[in-house]
Parts: C-alpha cells; sequence; structure tokens
C-alpha cells in the first residue's frame, strides 16, 4: 500500500513539473527496498553477479580494458551511481587498477552491507552525479562509467557533464543503460529518465524535457552509440 501511495504521488508531481529533486527524492525508498533484498539474498535473482561484485580477484571486462590507455600500467576509474557494489571488475593483467566508486545513497548502502556482514572490494563515497566536480579533482580519470544509473539521477545532463570534467584530456566515458526505462517503468522510483534513440540522434529525456546529447556536447566530447538486441545501449566519448 505505502508503495502505491508513493507512486501515486509521483505521478502527479510528474505531471504538475515539479522540481526534479523531490520527484527523486521519493524514489529513495524503494531503491533502497531493492537493493536490501538483493544484498540479503545474496544477489536475489541475479547470484552471479552478486558474486562477481564482491570478489577482490574479479578480472575487470574486456569492454573495459579496450578504453583504456594501451601504454599505461596504473588505471584511474570512476563508477558513477555505482549501488552499494560496483559492477567493475577489479584485476587487470600488467595494470593497476584504482577505482573509485561513487553513490548519492552510499551512506545507507554501506550500512545494508554491514548489516549483513558483506565487505566491499572498493569503498563507496557518498556523491551525487551532479556534484562529482565540485568534491572529485578534475581531469584526474582515464575511464568514467555509468551503468543503468544516469536514468535514475536528478539531472542526467548534469550528471554527464559533471563525468566529462573529471575525465583526462583524452580520457574515456561509458555509458550503458536500458532504452526507454522511465517509460518502461510508468516513471515510479528512480525511473524518471530515457535514453532513446530518436531519427538516429542520441536522445536523453522525458515529457518534460529532451537533450541532444551529441549536440550539447559537441565541442567538448565525441560520442557514439549502438543498442544491442537486449534493449541495452551502449555509449563510448572521447574528451576532446
Amino acid at each position: 500500500m505505502v508503495k502505491k501511495i508513493r507512486r501515486g504521488v509521483q505521478r502527479v508531481l510528474r505531471a504538475l513539473n515539479v522540481p526534479q529533486p523531490l520527484i527523486w527524492k521519493l524514489g529513495i525508498a524503494e531503491e533502497l527496498d531493492f537493493w536490501d533484498q538483493w544484498l540479503r539474498t545474496n544477489g536475489w535473482r541475479w547470484p552471479e553477479d552478486y558474486l562477481f561484485r564482491t570478489d577482490p580477484d574479479a578480472p575487470l571486462q574486456n569492454e573495459i580494458i579496450r578504453l583504456l590507455p594501451s601504454t599505461q600500467t596504473d588505471v584511474k576509474i570512476l563508477d558513477v551511481g555505482s549501488g552499494p557494489l560496483t559492477f567493475l571488475g577489479k584485476q587487470a593483467a600488467g595494470r593497476r587498477i584504482y577505482i573509485t566508486a561513487t553513490d548519492p545513497l552510499a551512506v545507507h548502502y554501506n550500512r545494508l552491507l554491514k548489516r549483513y556482514g558483506i565487505p566491499s572490494p572498493t569503498p563507496l563515497r557518498p556523491i551525487k552525479a551532479e556534484e562529482l566536480a565540485t568534491i572529485l579533482p578534475e581531469n584526474i580519470f582515464d575511464l568514467a562509467c555509468a551503468r543503468n544509473s544516469l536514468d535514475h539521477s536528478i539531472d542526467p545532463v548534469c550528471a554527464l557533464e559533471q563525468m566529462l570534467r573529471v575525465v583526462k584530456p583524452g580520457g574515456r566515458l561509458l555509458l550503458w543503460h536500458q532504452i526507454n526505462e522511465g517509460e518502461n517503468r510508468r516513471y515510479w522510483g528512480f525511473h524518471q529518465w530515457n535514453f532513446d534513440l530518436s531519427e538516429e540522434r542520441l536522445v536523453v529525456g522525458n515529457a518534460h524535457h529532451r537533450t541532444d546529447l551529441a549536440h550539447r556536447f559537441k565541442d567538448c566530447a565525441s560520442l557514439r552509440w549502438c543498442l544491442n538486441g537486449d534493449n541495452e545501449l551502449f555509449v563510448q566519448g572521447l574528451k576532446l
């Protein structure tokens, strides 16, 4: 019943086009409910994902390695909106991988990890995607990643701008999201934005706002994208 009430309030506020931070705050409880169940049950319906995320020796994914500088031994990677445990592998042959995992709900997630006795291979920092460059140094990361998180943010365009600020010139971005997740989830909880391909343009938006990302960031980044058979949208960026 409480969940239905929260969703109903969100729908009304969204229709009234109230400020996005208020709608976002109403989604916090459902997000925490999901991750509480995920952690309590060792991954719930995704046990392999749980084992990978909690393994300090998990190999860094090949699609991530391909985006890293080929001649650099020490590599810094940022995971934006990581949830309680980053999706990134931790080890790569011949590399020292330094991962910074950030999430606006990090304080809550750290409490859940402590409650269930789950050690995290990567410390989690409480930073909103929209505030990355106000807390982290600029031009420091070789790669910034966001997986199923920018469409959960207060302002995904601002979040992408912040990611570009903390990535080195010549550094890379990787965005990995379900297409039209807001619409597919009926805009409940944190699902308030859609990544979409409109007439071959990469667009993020909802009923009130739409932004052509390649055009918006044309002066500071080169973006390219593809859609796989599972409706997952992969966006790679190069900071100019």
